[in-house]
C-alpha cells in the first residue's frame, strides 16, 4: 500500500466533511423561504423547515460519528506536532508496542520497534526539525478499527540544505484498551526519491 485508501462518498461528504452537503441544504432552505415569502405559500416554508432539519441532522451525525480515517488524521497530527518540537518521548507514546518502520510501502518488510526508536531519536539531534509544513494529509478506513493516513511534508532539518519534501503512510489501529496508536510507518519518498534506510 503506497497511498491512503479511498473513502466512499457517504463517508467523505457526510461523516468526515459535512460542509458541502450542509451548505447546499442551507442554500436550498433559504431559497424555499424566499419562495414562501414571494408566493405567500406555507408549503415552501414547511419544505424549508424540513430541508433545514435534514441539514442539522447531517451536521449532528458528522459530529457523533468518528471514522477510523478521522482518528488516523488526529493521531498523525499529534505525532507530527511532537516531531516538530523535538518531543521524541511524546512521539513514542503514539506508537503501538509492536510498531514498525517500512520503506516504500506499508506492506514492505519492516524494521522493528527498536529500529524505529533509533530513527526517532535522530530528531533530537542530527535531524532536528527547524521548520515543517504539511502539504498533504488525507486518510481512509481499512476497517472499523484501522485507518491509514497519507502525509506529505516539506521539512527543513539541521542536516538538510533547505526544505525537503517527503511522503509518508501511517497505519493507525485501535488497541484493546481503546486507544488509537500507530502500528506501521512507511517512508514512501524523501527528496523526490524512493525512501530507503540510507535516507536517514
Amino acid at each position: 500500500m503506497t497511498e491512503a485508501p479511498a473513502t466512499g462518498v457517504l463517508v467523505r461528504y457526510l461523516l468526515e466533511n459535512p460542509w458541502p452537503l450542509c451548505t447546499v441544504l442551507a442554500l436550498v432552505a433559504l431559497l424555499l423561504l424566499h419562495l414562501s415569502r414571494e408566493r405567500d405559500d406555507r408549503r415552501f416554508r414547511l419544505a424549508a423547515l424540513v430541508v433545514a432539519l435534514v441539514g442539522i441532522g447531517a451536521w449532528l451525525l458528522s459530529w457523533s460519528v468518528d471514522t477510523p480515517g478521522e482518528r488516523a488524521v488526529r493521531v498523525v497530527e499529534a505525532f507530527v506536532a511532537a516531531a516538530e518540537e523535538g518531543r521524541v518521548r511524546q512521539m513514542r507514546e503514539w506508537l503501538a508496542p509492536d510498531a514498525s518502520l517500512h520503506y516504500g510501502a506499508l506492506t514492505a518488510p519492516g524494521m522493528d520497534r527498536a529500529e524505529l526508536d533509533r530513527s526517532l531519536s535522530q530528531l533530537e539531534d542530527r535531524h532536528r526539525i527547524e521548520s515543517n509544513s504539511i502539504t498533504k494529509l488525507r486518510a481512509g478506513a481499512v476497517d472499523d478499527a484501522t485507518g491509514v493516513a497519507e502525509l506529505g511534508c516539506l521539512t527543513t532539518t539541521r542536516s538538510s540544505f533547505g526544505p525537503v519534501p517527503s511522503l509518508w503512510l501511517f497505519r493507525v489501529e485501535r488497541q484493546d484498551d481503546g486507544r488509537w496508536l500507530i502500528r506501521r510507518i512507511a517512508a514512501i519518498s524523501i527528496a523526490g526519491r524512493p525512501a530507503e534506510p540510507s535516507s536517514w
